[in-house]
């Protein structure tokens, strides 16, 4: 929870300076990082898509 609200606030500072690579980066990597992790464990586990938790969280 504490690297969300880090990643968070970062972000916010980068964009309020006028940086957006960065910050949309990070939430590329966030997404492709949970895309990537239900296409690996898809089979194995049984995982069909993500919980709620993550898909809020994501949003």
């Amino acid at each position: 929870m504490l690297s969300f609200a880090l990643v968070g606030y970062c972000s916010a500072a980068l964009r309020a300076h006028g940086r957006f690579l960065p910050p949309a980066t990070i939430y590329t990597a966030y997404n492709v990082g949970i895309i990537g992790t239900i296409l690996l464990l898809r089979e194995p586990w049984g995982c069909g898509r993500p919980p709620p938790g993550s898909r809020s969280a994501g949003s």
